[in-house]
């Protein structure tokens, strides 16, 4: 899997953010959390809070999945890593 490899890549450099886009916040827990966290060694994780849907690692980086159904919470956030995913059902590329 090339965004698990991407990922792994990210957690290696200490205070990153890395976002998992699936179009909407549920999917993306549907898709993307159970299999995040099965995949990513217990060794790598500090914390792992569901409801907010935010992995954080002991190096200080963190992945937060969100949804891109509502835009405005992504906004103003930097990114050195995005992984996207059902990009194609995305509904309004433009609000990104």
């Amino acid at each position: 899997m090339d965004a698990y490899r991407r990922h792994r890549e990210m957690s290696k450099q200490s205070r990153r953010q890395g976002f998992y886009l699936a179009p909407s916040r549920k999917q993306g827990k549907g898709i993307a959390l159970c299999d995040l966290k099965t995949m990513v060694s217990e060794q790598w994780l500090d914390r792992t809070y569901e409801r907010q849907l935010v992995l954080y690692f002991r190096n200080s980086s963190k992945l937060i999945l969100a949804g891109t159904d509502y835009a405005d919470g992504l906004r103003g956030k930097a990114a050195n890593l995005i992984l996207c995913d059902e990009f194609a059902y995305v509904s309004d590329m433009h609000e990104m």
